[in-house]
C-alpha cells in the first residue's frame, strides 16, 4: 500500500531509435517471469527517439507506454529521473529534473493510470537494450517510500557555512570589546 519511489541519474550517450522499449522500472517481489509487458510490469520507464535527443515514457499494469510531449532530453546529458508508483490510484508517475527543494512537484511530466494495482513492489530492474535502445549510464539509484527518501536536498554550501562562521566570529569579537 502507499507509494514507492525510485530516483536515479540517467544519461543516454547513444541514439535512441524506435520506441516503446522498456528499460527500467519497478517489479513485484516475485518478478515478471522474464516477460516485460504491460500485463506483468506495474511501473516501467520507456524511451523513444526524438529530434535532438529522446523522450521518456511510463506505463503501468494494463496500459501502453505514454511519452512526454516535452522536454526532449539531449544525448550525453545526465538527468535526474524519479518514478513513483501509487498503489491506491494504480498510477505510475514520471518526474524529470525536479527541483531539489524537498517538495514533490504537484504535476508529473507524465502519468499512466491502470485499473488494477500491483500486489507489491520488491525489485528494481535495469534492462539492457536491443537495436532500438541507445547506450545509457545510470548512477545514484535510490528507492524509498517518500519523496525525501529518493530526491536529495542539497547541503548548504561550504562557502555559505564558512561565511556564517566568519560572521559569528566577528559578532563574538565585537561583543568582547
Amino acid at each position: 500500500s502507499g507509494e514507492v519511489y525510485a530516483s536515479f541519474l540517467l544519461n543516454f550517450n547513444g541514439t535512441v531509435a524506435g520506441g516503446n522499449y522498456t528499460f527500467m522500472g519497478l517489479l513485484p517481489s516475485a518478478g515478471n517471469g522474464g516477460t516485460f509487458n504491460n500485463v506483468n510490469d506495474p511501473c516501467d520507464l520507456s524511451s523513444i527517439g526524438a529530434t535532438g535527443g529522446y523522450k521518456l515514457g511510463v506505463r503501468t499494469l494494463g496500459q501502453s507506454a505514454t511519452y512526454t510531449t516535452s522536454p526532449v532530453l539531449a544525448l550525453g546529458t545526465a538527468n535526474l529521473i524519479v518514478l513513483k508508483y501509487d498503489f491506491a490510484n494504480h498510477r505510475t508517475s514520471l518526474f524529470i529534473n525536479p527541483a531539489l527543494d524537498g517538495v514533490e512537484p504537484a504535476t508529473a511530466a507524465n502519468v499512466s493510470t491502470g485499473t488494477i494495482s500491483a500486489s507489491d513492489l520488491g525489485q528494481f530492474y535495469i534492462r539492457l537494450g536491443g537495436v532500438n535502445q541507445g547506450n545509457y549510464l545510470v548512477d545514484d539509484v535510490r528507492i524509498g517510500t517518500t519523496w525525501l527518501d529518493v530526491v536529495p536536498v542539497p547541503e548548504p554550501s561550504v562557502f555559505a557555512l564558512m561565511g556564517l562562521g566568519a560572521l559569528g566570529l566577528a559578532f563574538l569579537r565585537r561583543l568582547h570589546r
